[in-house]
């Protein structure tokens, strides 16, 4: 999966930081705020709404799957269909909303 741009930029205490998709797992919803997660296991707050920062991302690599979780696709490993839960490569498992699962699955190829 490649994606259009390769980072995202946020900004932050008067600086911009440059975070590349690849390096993105999840984001969260918090409140007014999001949060994303990334590989060295850091939560990053951002003021953005998460419904603007849902319009925002490459929905090529990255999917809502719950009312509070983004996750990115390059990232996961493992869907319980029995728990509902996606599983992701940093050990995190997310839930998966009834309405969000076939939207999920649409972006596998399954054999």
């Amino acid at each position: 999966m490649e994606a259009k741009y390769p980072c995202l930029a946020i900004a932050k205490d008067a600086n911009l930081h440059f975070y590349h998709i690849e390096n993105i797992v999840y984001f969260k919803s918090d409140g007014n705020n999001s949060v994303i997660f990334n590989l060295k296991g850091e939560a990053i707050s951002t003021n953005k709404k998460f419904k603007e920062l849902e319009y925002l991302i490459p929905k090529d690599v990255f999917v809502r799957v719950h009312h509070s979780y983004i996750i990115n696709l390059l990232h996961v490993t493992r869907y319980s269909t029995e728990e509902g839960l996606i599983y992701l490569g940093d050990g995190t498992s997310i839930p998966v909303s009834r309405r969000k699962k076939a939207d999920l699955l649409a972006k596998f190829i399954k054999l």
